[in-house]
């Protein structure tokens, strides 16, 4: 199932999957000085809330939420305004609805990225 679930993805998705395996942020988390609430889902199975505490617990007065429901919950609100914000339209076919997700991701990371660690 897998490998025909990656035929479907575009090479810029898989590379950020890739990323994802190999990058360790620890040491510049541990740096973050301003205000931060880690918002977990906690249903969340890509994510899971245990992984997001141990985030908040190497910020310096970090705040801790969890809330109900699964992976991506969090950014739902970020995703309807990127999608405002972008001037999307609906997609008209599938490669268009993937442009689209991965341009609403970029934007509610550069939102959650903090100006300074």
């Amino acid at each position: 199932m897998a490998a025909g679930f990656t035929v479907m993805l575009d090479e810029r998705i898989l590379g950020q999957i890739e990323l994802d395996t190999r990058i360790d942020l620890r040491d510049a988390v541990g740096r973050v000085t301003a205000p931060t609430l880690v918002v977990a889902s906690a249903d969340d199975q890509i994510i899971l809330p245990h992984h997001q505490r141990e985030l908040a617990a190497v910020i310096d007065q970090a705040e801790y939420l969890e809330v109900p429901g699964g992976h991506g919950l969090r950014s739902m609100a970020l995703q309807a305004m990127a999608h405002r914000l972008l001037g999307h339209t609906p997609p008209t076919d599938y490669a268009d609805f993937l442009q689209q997700r991965l341009e609403i991701n970029y934007f509610g990371a550069c939102c959650l990225l903090p100006e300074t660690a």
